[in-house]
């Protein structure tokens, strides 16, 4: 009888370590999530990255000359490269412009200076 009864109390005491867990964890979610305002370092980073980004660099389409972007959402803004040359170029700039990328990327393309 003894043992039953540790048995029992064993696990009520694991569930009430479960429920002061799962309510320290809300606690701790609710601390994460509240906003924080913005400060110095933060304003510093955000200079830093746009002044990276600015000296970066930049591919352009080899017809139309625009900037190539690779994280655009647009499939008609997406970058295509020739298989045969480094020349990068936008669908809507090649004969795949009528195309969704997903057609396109698994095509070879050749472009008319290679051809």
């Amino acid at each position: 009888m003894k043992k039953k009864d540790e048995e029992k109390r064993q696990k009520v005491e694991n569930v009430r370590k479960r429920k002061e867990l799962k309510e320290l964890n809300k606690t701790l979610i609710h601390k994460k999530v509240k906003r924080i305002k913005p400060n110095s370092s933060n304003r510093q980073n955000r200079e830093a990255k746009e002044n990276y980004d600015a000296e970066k660099e930049r591919i352009k389409c080899s017809l139309c000359e625009d900037d190539l972007y690779s994280d655009t959402e647009e499939d008609s803004e997406k970058n295509i490269g020739c298989d045969y040359c480094p020349r990068w170029y936008h669908l809507r700039c090649t004969e795949f412009a009528a195309c969704t990328y997903d057609e396109v990327a698994t095509r070879d393309f050749t472009c008319d200076v290679c051809k």
